[in-house]
């Protein structure tokens, strides 16, 4: 066993011989460099003292201080540009190529441009004739549709005035009954004369434009005859007479309903309603049976009432006083009623027609007497036909129309 140990011990020793002694020097002698930098070389500033950095062949992550790059920061950056493209399709999405919906702009597109332009190319009133009646309804129908889109501020740039004239004279062609469908009822009606119910009925819409306001009518009611034809009646209050207390509805005759009137033919008479040729051609329309039934002339309001000296419709003279009694259920208005109720401007809104072919004026008349200067006792005031302005004439002078309003319970 001795001898086995032996031979086994000379044999390592005999290898160990064989192998080159620069081996065991260095595994004994060679030392392994170390880096010795503070602070984290860079492409432009490289530490020569150090002997890992400045060795020739060492690169950046050579160092020991050297930090990777982190992959999360590329992808937080290409993610900030994936959301700044984002951003420019949302700014540029008006291109007419892009179907993509912009949220900021959901905003309705109709303008008060867009309403004034279908306004304005309404047609003229005295090319309105049966043969275009649809065709103009629609177009009323498209306005009332754009401007319903419209915000109170934006409706407020819109000149209603064709809009309404047209839609006035339409009414006047077609002379029918507006009813709470808004459903144009044909001139062929055949039903009361007498509507005494009001439901269904409202009051007209009040348009301002600047300083223009008009009353653009929304229900008619027939109520009496006159020539053996219903009389067509404008609803100016559904709920209130012209006093603006007492319950009931103000009516304006959509149409005139005599010719050849005079405010007073006797020249020395004056200007004030009350005892007035006008005002007796009123009261004796009223009480005749073949204009209006037992149940009819009952329904009628005799409502007293004191308009004052009037500032509406300046015209450089003053409109004076005029007033009402209990026996006026039949009456003319007051131009202070006119601004009130119609319209506060002169134009064709403020024109009408006759009931009854064949007949002619120049004006119809309203009661309020017109101071102008010294002349306090001699004129009155009238709505020309042909053009539908306010004017003052002579309390004598014929060829005057009449226009009247009742109070009807």
């Amino acid at each position: 066993m001795r001898k086995r140990m032996l031979s086994i011990l000379l044999s390592l020793c005999m290898l160990f011989s064989l192998a080159p002694a620069s081996v065991f020097a260095q595994d004994e002698f060679e030392e392994i460099d170390e880096c010795i930098c503070e602070t984290q070389c860079s492409e432009e500033s490289i530490n020569n003292d150090c002997p890992v950095c400045s060795k020739e062949g060492a690169t950046l992550e050579d160092c020991g201080l050297y930090v990777p790059v982190i992959e999360e920061v590329n992808t937080v950056e290409e993610n900030n540009n994936e959301e700044s493209n984002n951003t420019v399709v949302l700014e540029d999405a008006t291109n007419e190529d892009s179907n993509t919906v912009v949220l900021e702009n959901e905003e309705s597109s109709i303008t008060s441009k867009d309403v004034q332009d279908l306004i304005d190319a309404l047609p003229d009133t005295t090319t309105i004739n049966e043969d275009n009646v649809e065709e103009i309804e629609a177009q009323l129908e498209a306005i009332d549709n754009l401007k319903a889109e419209l915000s109170d501020e934006e409706l407020g740039n819109v000149d209603f005035t064709r809009y309404v004239e047209v839609a006035t004279v339409l009414e006047q062609l077609l002379y029918g009954v507006q009813e709470s469908s808004n459903q144009i009822m044909p001139a062929s009606y055949s039903g009361r004369s007498i509507r005494l119910g009001t439901s269904g009925i409202s009051s007209p819409r009040v348009n301002t434009v600047r300083d223009k306001v008009v009353h653009i009518p929304n229900s008619y009611i027939y109520f009496g005859t006159y020539n053996n034809t219903p009389i067509k009646w404008r609803v100016l209050d559904a709920n209130k007479t012209n006093v603006g207390t007492t319950n009931g509805m103000f009516l304006l005759s959509e149409y005139l309903l005599a010719s050849d009137l005079a405010f007073n033919w006797v020249v020395s008479k004056n200007n004030v309603y009350q005892g007035s040729d006008a005002q007796g051609w009123c009261i004796g329309f009223a009480k005749n049976r073949d204009n209006f039934s037992v149940l009819e002339q009952s329904a009628m309001l005799g409502i007293a009432k004191n308009d004052g000296i009037s500032a509406a419709f300046p015209k450089g003279y003053t409109w004076g006083e005029s007033s009402l009694t209990v026996d006026d259920k039949m009456f003319l208005l007051s131009v202070q009623e006119l601004a009130d109720y119609v319209a506060n401007y002169d134009g064709p809104v403020l024109k009408a027609s006759f009931l009854t072919p064949g007949l002619s004026a120049s004006s119809w008349l309203l009661r309020t007497p017109c101071w102008a200067g010294e002349h306090t006792n001699s004129f009155v005031s009238s709505i020309n036909l042909k053009h539908g302005n306010l004017e003052l004439g002579s309390k004598s002078s014929g060829n005057k129309a009449s226009r009247p309003y009742v109070h009807k319970a």
